[in-house]
């Protein structure tokens, strides 16, 4: 291993740069002498005068002006290395960001997030990627920048998190299911079938989970469980089944897409919100891309206020 004082490599290249010792001093924050006893350890480990005296001024000896431009590029490189950057130019990042989220927020957030990406740094672009089955080790292994999770007992405690927002529970049936012209009561929904949605893996087929991320026994058993949002609602809309369902997650299918078919209600019972983080590893924290990133991600979460159903 080279044993290198790299201040004697700044004080070279303000020497190469001045050839002027107290010049090269002003340049680097010391005092004249410091600098001519840094001069004089250059000399001793170079073996060469590096600057002569020629008249009044001094100049640089062969060796010294066949180096300069290579410790000029050093001091560059250096630079770059040991210097924490602290503006992001964003009209020439070029990057792709990789969030892994559910098809519910791909589906109501990604077009406005990828929209807002593109406004600000034109050639960057968006990959989202399924969750449906979890793998851990992504955000640690960097093969994603970031995931939009909900923060339980099993979320690894060293990654870094911020609130995102909360989704409440809502009932969807068809726009033709008997409960629909009626008032809706507890005792009215369990006359009915459910269909749920199981969405951890691995799938227990001995727990009845009634929907997505909670579970209750207020509700009967879902006859048939799938593992979307976007699937319990398509099925939703071509049947009698009832499903139980987060509003922000499902609002672009419910209101647009099968807008025609679909009732929406408040449930007549209690049922605790999803609260939806942004989860990133910290390796990530201080980068000036991801940073940026990850308040696009919050700044279309704030804009796409609470909706009605």
């Amino acid at each position: 291993m080279l044993n290198i004082d790299l201040n004697l490599l700044v004080m070279l290249n303000a020497l190469l740069t001045e050839c002027n010792v107290t010049k090269a001093a002003q340049r680097s924050n010391l005092s004249v002498s410091a600098m001519s006893r840094a001069l004089n350890r250059l000399r001793t480990s170079l073996n060469d005068p590096l600057l002569m005296k020629s008249g009044r001024t001094m100049v640089l000896t062969p060796y010294a002006l066949s180096i300069r431009a290579q410790v000029s590029q050093l001091m560059d490189q250096l630079e770059y290395v040991f210097v924490v950057p602290n503006k992001l130019d964003l009209a020439v990042l070029s990057r792709q960001f990789t969030l892994r989220a559910s098809a519910g927020f791909a589906e109501n957030y990604g077009s406005a997030l990828l929209t807002l990406i593109r406004q600000q740094a034109p050639n960057a672009t968006l990959r989202i990627i399924s969750k449906e089955i979890k793998h851990t080790q992504q955000l640690k292994q960097g093969d994603i920048d970031a995931e939009i999770s909900v923060i339980t007992d099993n979320t690894d405690p060293e990654l870094k998190s911020r609130f995102l927002f909360s989704d409440v529970f809502i009932g969807v049936c068809n726009v033709t299911h008997p409960l629909v012209k009626q008032p809706i009561t507890l005792e009215l929904l369990n006359n009915y079938d459910f269909i749920g949605v199981q969405r951890q893996y691995p799938f227990n087929q001995l727990t009845h989970e009634n929907c997505a991320c909670t579970s209750t026994d207020t509700i009967k058993p879902a006859i048939l469980n799938v593992t979307g949002f976007s699937t319990a609602i398509t099925i939703v809309s071509q049947s009698q089944l009832i499903a139980i369902l987060p509003k922000r997650f499902t609002h672009i299918l419910r209101n647009q897409v099968l807008k025609q078919s679909l009732f929406s209600f408040p449930l007549p019972y209690s049922i605790p919100s999803l609260n939806i983080s942004l989860l990133w590893h910290p390796k990530m924290h201080s980068d000036l891309a991801h940073k940026w990133f990850r308040d696009c991600i919050l700044q279309v979460c704030n804009e796409i206020n609470d909706i009605d159903i």
